[in-house]
């Protein structure tokens, strides 16, 4: 029996002459029989939020090694599928610390999580990173095989499209100020903005104080420390399924005097996990899961 998507209907009713085809809104099939039982569809949120998780660190409490270890928030990062791999993708200074950073991956069960212990040494930096003509504050990090059907499918690789120019509708999702942070499964915060302005003809420095990379371009949305990472969001209006969504980019700072969200471009992503394709991993670079 074929099947087809809203989207195709037109163009394969014409090429076929199909007529008195029995259809329903989005998210249903069309058929020639009786139509099937409801699709299982994941919400919007339950998508974004499977694919958005919190980079953080693990500290021993004072006193030595007795007791809880203390969680500690360090920013947001999300899943990408690119070239046959799966990547996470960060803001640069997120994940430019001395220490090694956490990830929890939530299973598709509902059972909890998996946790992935990322080396210090593993993040591949986009090669403009802290560059004193314009920062490109971004990294990426090659993921080690696993069983996918535990977790979630990562965004696609075409869901990386051209970078946004104003006006333009979006979603930021991430975890500011800490949230979430402590709990066995964090969900990310979302909030809509609009891309309001691109960094082409200004001169504005990040919170950090350093020069914004011309090509990045800036949205009118409320965020916090924690957000840097974030993916940028579009196509959400007319959400059916994951591949439908598109990442226009990721924030990685805040434009104090504005109030606007910094982000680099869907572009830059690419050309970082270009680059992080290249890397050679060995026993002290490699991601590893805990759990």
């Amino acid at each position: 029996m074929k099947r087809f998507y809203d989207h195709e209907f037109n163009r394969q009713a014409l090429e076929f002459g199909f007529h008195n085809i029995r259809y329903q809104y989005r998210c249903t099939w069309y058929s020639f029989a009786e139509p099937p039982g409801p699709l299982e569809q994941k919400t919007l949120y339950e998508v974004l939020s499977s694919n958005t998780l919190s980079l953080y660190k693990k500290d021993l409490p004072i006193g030595g090694p007795s007791g809880d270890t203390i969680v500690s928030a360090q920013g947001t990062c999300f899943l990408l599928d690119w070239d046959g791999m799966k990547y996470l993708i960060t803001a640069g200074h997120v994940a430019d610390v001395p220490r090694d950073l956490f990830a929890r991956f939530p299973l598709k069960s509902g059972a909890g999580y998996n946790e992935l212990k990322i080396q210090r040494l593993g993040w591949t930096f986009h090669h403009q990173y802290k560059d004193t003509g314009g920062d490109v504050d971004m990294a990426a990090v090659k993921l080690p095989p696993y069983d996918t059907s535990k977790f979630y499918v990562p965004f696609p690789q075409n869901a990386l499209r051209e970078d946004p120019v104003p006006p333009h509708s979006i979603l930021i999702l991430g975890f500011p100020l800490l949230s979430g942070s402590y709990s066995k499964t964090p969900r990310p915060v979302i909030r809509q903005g609009i891309v309001s302005l691109t960094a082409k003809e200004t001169n504005f420095k990040n919170e950090f104080g350093r020069r914004v990379d011309g090509r990045c371009f800036f949205v009118d949305a409320e965020t916090h420390g924690g957000n840097s990472g974030s993916p940028v969001i579009s196509n959400f209006e007319i959400y059916c399924e994951q591949r439908d969504l598109v990442i226009r980019g990721m924030q990685i700072a805040i434009q104090n005097a504005l109030g606007l969200a910094v982000c680099e471009p869907a572009s830059r992503i690419r050309e970082c996990l270009d680059e992080a394709a290249l890397r050679k991993y060995d026993q002290s670079t490699q991601p590893s899961w805990v759990r």
